[in-house]
């Protein structure tokens, strides 16, 4: 199957349009109306540069690997077959939000929507008793019929089910950082093209605030990252859902500036 996408992939490719991949684009993005017509012209550009479109199909061949790890991005960016980029200026790059748990808790996506009062480090103590409010408050949700309730209870199973067997602290981080620096040293990749595309966490839960844990993730993550030589990008600058530097409303979030490794403003 694979080597049907490679052989054919290209060839496909070519008969991509503007409108056609504009329009798979908007529907990636949660409020497309906020995003200027510049920018997603600019997307198309990129699209092109070099003779893009023939490489989507081996770039893409991602797609699957973030289905399978998605919660775990550094098991997929370690199993990756490099040798399809040798030669090439990649760079590789992988998020990072582990334990999920706490980083996405109350987050309106599911069953991770009804998990509160998780703080950091996680042990396996704690993540049992978080799974098993999540179940409760799932049992008490008047708006949800019984086959609402048996889906977010398997949901909940699941989103809990990495974290649950994996207690989560500093040493934790560090040694997921190591993974990743041993598999680029393993593939002769520079730390430097090695990129922590992402990393956050919510600010509350439920009306449970995260706080000093929050931070104390959020710096234990950019430190292990920095150590490394490996660059990073904070998800996200400005936006919503508790995970922004700035709010909509243009409010700075100073607290973060500190764990993040950046100066006041002036």
């Amino acid at each position: 199957m694979r080597a049907s996408i490679v052989v054919l992939g290209p060839l496909l490719a070519r008969f991509s349009s503007r409108s056609l991949f504009l329009r798979q684009l908007r529907r990636t993005v949660v409020h497309p109306e906020r995003i200027a017509e510049a920018e997603w012209e600019a997307q198309w550009r990129l699209l092109n540069h070099r003779g893009g479109r023939e490489r989507l199909a081996t770039i893409g061949g991602y797609l699957g690997e973030r289905r399978r790890f998605w919660h775990r991005w550094i098991g997929a960016l370690t199993r990756l077959d490099v040798s399809r980029y040798a030669g090439s200026n990649v760079i590789y790059t992988f998020h990072y939000y582990d334990p999920h748990v706490f980083t996405h808790q109350g987050m309106k996506t599911g069953a991770i929507s009804y998990v509160s009062g998780v703080s950091w480090p996680l042990t396996h103590v704690q993540a049992q008793e978080a799974e098993v409010s999540a179940e409760q408050a799932i049992a008490h949700d008047e708006s949800l019929d019984s086959g609402g309730r048996t889906r977010l209870r398997e949901q909940a199973r699941q989103v809990f089910a990495g974290d649950a067997a994996r207690p989560h602290d500093a040493a934790t981080i560090e040694r997921d950082f190591d993974a990743v620096r041993a598999w680029a040293a393993a593939n002769a990749i520079a730390p430097q093209r090695v990129l922590l595309g992402e990393f956050g966490c919510v600010l509350s839960s439920r009306e449970f605030p995260t706080g000093d844990a929050r931070l104390r993730w959020l710096s234990t993550v950019r430190r292990a990252a920095e150590a490394r030589g490996f660059g990073w990008a904070y998800w996200a600058f400005k936006g919503y859902g508790g995970m922004e530097l700035v709010d909509q409303q243009g409010a700075l979030h100073a607290d973060l500036l500190e764990p993040l490794g950046l100066a006041t403003p002036h």
